[in-house]
């Protein structure tokens, strides 16, 4: 089994993310022993990527990027203008990525979080051959800057474009730059075989986020870890494990989350905890 390097997203304590958080919670994470931060980009200009770059390195630590597709960012059944500007917004996050020296953009880059509509399936075909149309400028470029563009599918009251791992790895095709962003939240709603899941994406698999069944600590939950971690072997794929979870303090944030009641005694057990358990599931 591959030990995995070990990361986890400040979402766990706030949102959005600023240099001065960014610099706090480096300096915490790297000293409980994380191996990697990762880093939202909900709008560029929230924190500095090149002083990013400077306190990782400070701390020895490794960087992820998430995108952040909040109403107004569409990749899909939108007008031509949306579809523009949400295409820069990506560039831009690639950019940070490059800057901060993280080798992937992951998220659900085809549609704004809570956009539902109902597809025939002449519709779901049409829109997949959209969102390959408008994801080729942005991973044309993620290729150019060293970075690997990756889809997150989400589950059904969140989207109803990509819900699965098949489904995203039929949208995106063979684009290349691009693969399958695996979120165990979602997976656990969506997939009736979650390591089965995960082998069928075998040379896709471009990013993983961890999170116990209800978002809270990794471990404290009913997925059958030793099973998935195997499957992630199966497929190929070697990079970090980031612990995802949400913090309640930010309205917006729980509440686009459904974060209604606290996971963990407190944020910080979330990764300590988390972090502890992953280490001791892997070799």
């Amino acid at each position: 089994m591959t030990a995995h390097r070990l990361g986890v997203n400040t979402w766990v304590w706030t949102s959005p993310l600023t240099d001065a958080t960014l610099a706090a919670l480096a300096a915490k994470v790297a000293g409980w022993g994380f191996d990697v931060l990762e880093l939202p980009v909900e709008n560029p200009g929230d924190w500095d990527p090149a002083r990013a770059a400077r306190v990782l390195a400070d701390h020895g630590l490794g960087a992820t990027v998430c995108l952040v597709m909040p109403p107004g960012r569409e990749l899909v059944a939108t007008d031509a203008a949306t579809i523009r500007s949400t295409q820069d917004y990506l560039r831009r996050v690639v950019d940070a990525a490059a800057t901060v020296g993280a080798p992937v953009i992951a998220g659900p880059a085809y549609a704004s979080v809570g956009r539902t509509w109902r597809l025939s399936p002449g519709e779901r075909a049409g829109a997949y051959a959209q969102l390959r149309e408008s994801l080729a400028p942005v991973v044309a470029h993620a290729g150019a800057a060293g970075v690997t563009v990756a889809v997150e599918p989400l589950n059904r009251y969140e989207t109803s474009l990509l819900n699965t791992v098949g489904q995203t790895i039929e949208a995106i095709g063979d684009l290349p730059h691009c693969g399958v962003a695996l979120d165990l939240y979602h997976q656990n709603i969506e997939e009736t075989d979650i390591p089965a899941a995960v082998r069928a994406a075998a040379g896709r698999v471009a990013h993983v986020q961890v999170c116990g069944n209800d978002r809270g600590t990794p471990g404290t939950d009913h997925l059958d870890w030793p099973a998935i971690l195997a499957a992630l072997d199966a497929a190929g794929y070697t990079g970090p494990l980031c612990i995802e979870s949400f913090t309640a303090e930010n309205a917006t944030i729980a509440t686009a989350a459904s974060i209604w009641r606290p996971l963990a005694e407190s944020q910080d057990a979330i990764a300590v905890d988390g972090l502890k358990f992953l280490r001791a599931v892997m070799p």
